[in-house]
């Protein structure tokens, strides 16, 4: 849903009736997981993607119908008989969406999105519970859509709903990880619970034109970017319009600062991108030495070796030195700025997960891995 907030707050705005599809369940090869949304308004506008294009103009066709009927309504699509020949699921993947009508301006439900959207606006940890069926055919809830704060002392009391007590206990056991779980509670309700994460953090040590590009690439991806530099001079907001805070620090201490405050979480990324020493070892004896999920230092593979030998110098040890990505990003021969970006993110990407790097004409295992993961690691 976080892609499509911009959109959502100025429906939400108009007050003009809206039906949200979220798929609630996915097979082998779907191309969107569970809890990803689209939006449809009552004069046929869409926003949003389930499948990549394959099943958009069937969902379009039921949400419409959900709000003619003011009903919600469940659908299953699949790859076999004529469903596949009409709709081209040729993916070999099969979708189960619920569809909610969104045309009461007082209705609880809505008043639940919109304080999912606001949470998410405001980088708060929360999670929305909606109840759902997955059968085709059969009635459907009435809309009941819960959401809750999952951050600390969001547990609330005894006048939290049944739903929302659901929504916390499926959350907290998916801690740190933006996903979507459909469970069932005790007396028998289908509840798909969509739970998000606050921004993973990217700090990019080094105001310099392949910061500038990584910066954008970064925030593209989902990051809250900082760019931090010594030199007001060049670490300046004209520079980085797309950076959520430019610093002007030197490295190592503005690290050594947010450590103190535990601002810095596990998941964050930090790139080095100084390519001067007299920074690069100061901050990176610090960043090695915390359990960040990646620490990346732009150079050549001399500037490598000789970066290595003074981090010894300073004290690391092999083992820490050996936690760092030097050279920088995957050998994709890149030369700009922007390439360079990509190179730096596809790594970052490459490390968070289980995939190879390899293309994927040339393995033979499922494109999209199905076992839950950290988005952001």
């Amino acid at each position: 849903m976080r892609e499509l907030l911009d959109d959502l707050e100025t429906i939400l705005a108009t007050g003009d009736p809206f039906a949200v599809a979220v798929i609630t369940r996915t097979w082998r090869s779907a191309p969107r997981p569970a809890g990803t949304f689209m939006l449809v308004t009552q004069d046929g506008r869409a926003f949003g993607s389930l499948s990549g294009g394959c099943i958009e103009g069937a969902v379009h066709e039921a949400a419409l119908e959900v709000l003619r009927t003011g009903t919600s309504s469940a659908h299953h699509y699949g790859v076999s008989g004529n469903d596949a020949l009409r709709l081209g699921l040729t993916c070999g993947g099969e979708i189960d969406i619920h569809i909610t009508p969104f045309a009461d301006t007082d209705a609880p439900h809505r008043d639940a999105l919109e304080a999912a959207v606001a949470c998410l606006r405001n980088h708060q940890p929360t999670a929305l519970a909606i109840a759902v069926t997955t059968q085709p055919g059969t009635p459907c809830p009435a809309p009941a859509w819960e959401c809750v704060d999952t951050g600390p002392g969001g547990e609330g009391g005894d006048a939290v709903s049944d739903l929302a007590r659901h929504a916390r206990r499926v959350a907290a056991a998916n801690h740190d990880r933006d996903d979507a779980l459909l469970s069932t509670t005790a007396d028998g309700t289908e509840v798909l619970v969509c739970r998000w994460s606050p921004p993973p953090r990217l700090v990019i040590f080094g105001a310099i034109d392949f910061s500038r590009a990584a910066t954008t690439l970064g925030k593209f991806l989902g990051y809250h970017v900082t760019v931090c530099d010594a030199r007001a001079t060049f670490a300046t907001r004209e520079r980085f319009p797309d950076a959520d805070e430019v610093i002007t620090a030197w490295p190592h201490r503005w690290l050594d600062q947010q450590l103190q405050s535990s601002a810095l979480p596990p998941s964050t990324v930090v790139l080095l991108l100084t390519h001067d020493p007299k920074f690069d070892i100061p901050a990176l004896s610090i960043a090695l030495r915390q359990p960040f999920r990646y620490v990346g230092a732009l150079g050549s593979r001399r500037t490598t070796a000789d970066r290595a030998q003074l981090l010894r110098e300073a004290g690391l040890t092999d083992d820490e030195i050996a936690r760092l990505h030097a050279p920088i990003g995957l050998d994709l021969d890149a030369n700009t700025p922007e390439e360079t970006a990509v190179a730096i993110m596809a790594e970052v990407l490459l490390h968070r997960g289980r995939g190879t790097g390899a293309p994927l004409g040339a393995t033979t295992t499922p494109i999209h891995h199905t076992t839950p993961q950290d988005p952001w690691c």
